[in-house]
């Protein structure tokens, strides 16, 4: 798991997406405080957001598998709906925005404080 974090800290989602399913399969976390879905969506998020700031590419399809790999898990509202911004905002860089509306409005959804409204 310290790997993992490290990983998403480093902003190498990719490889932190590597050690994801294993670590949702036996629970494993570094601390007590949130389950391995919600320490997993908030850090990719987070992580993804540093990138876009930095004026770094995302990679999409990093953060769909994430949705999909924590669908129906545990997590925060506000947690998952900055992955939905996050999402919305990488899918509307690449043009597709009937899709990064439809993200924008989960993130409303889940978090009306969500920042997704303009």
């Amino acid at each position: 798991m310290t790997v993992m974090l490290w990983r998403l800290d480093a902003g190498d989602i990719a490889g932190a997406l590597e050690i994801a399913p294993y670590a949702l399969k036996y629970g494993l976390t570094t601390d007590h405080r949130r389950t391995t879905p919600y320490m997993l969506v908030e850090e990719v998020a987070l992580a993804a957001l540093r990138l876009r700031d930095a004026g770094e590419p995302v990679d999409l399809a990093l953060l769909l598998t994430t949705l999909s790999l924590t669908d129906g898990a545990d997590v925060p509202d506000m947690v998952r709906a900055r992955l939905h911004k996050v999402t919305g905002l990488t899918l509307r860089d690449i043009g597709q925005n009937a899709e990064a509306l439809a993200q924008f409005q989960r993130a409303m959804q889940l978090d009306r404080n969500a920042g997704v409204r303009k």
